[in-house]
């Protein structure tokens, strides 16, 4: 089905992402962002095209992409539904970020921050720990 699909893309993403083959991972992102755009009512599809979007901009040198690589993943996480496979992986992107942050600017501000999203973390984990996987 369309979810598994998106799901195996987003994967793909990630994986060449890792392999620091930014090209072909951008290529997933577009057929993610198709399928996204073929149904924008299903909150799901556009998660994951916004955490696949948020992952190649992490992945960028740019200050400006990782900024709004922080901003999407704001945006997911604020949700009050937990999506599998979705929130907890865009919650420990966005810690990542925050600890780059962390150790170019030493910011108490970002520091807390990093402590409100890993309580959050905890939050779902113990609220949810049998229903979710990380992925």
């Amino acid at each position: 089905d369309m979810y598994h699909e998106i799901q195996s893309l987003l994967m793909l993403v990630r994986v060449h992402l890792a392999k620091k083959d930014r090209s072909n991972a951008n290529e997933y992102l577009i057929q993610i962002q198709k399928q996204f755009e073929a149904d924008k009512e299903n909150e799901n599809y556009k998660l994951s095209y916004l955490f696949a979007k948020a992952l190649t901009l992490k992945d960028s040198d740019r200050f400006i992409e990782k900024a709004e690589a922080q901003k999407i993943l704001i945006e997911i996480t604020s949700k009050e539904e937990i999506f599998d496979g979705i929130t907890i992986p865009s919650l420990l992107t966005y810690i990542e970020l925050l600890i780059e942050e962390l150790k170019q600017t030493g910011s108490e501000a970002v520091f807390e921050e990093i402590e409100t999203s890993e309580q959050k973390l905890m939050t779902i984990a113990e609220n949810n720990s049998a229903e979710f996987t990380i992925n």
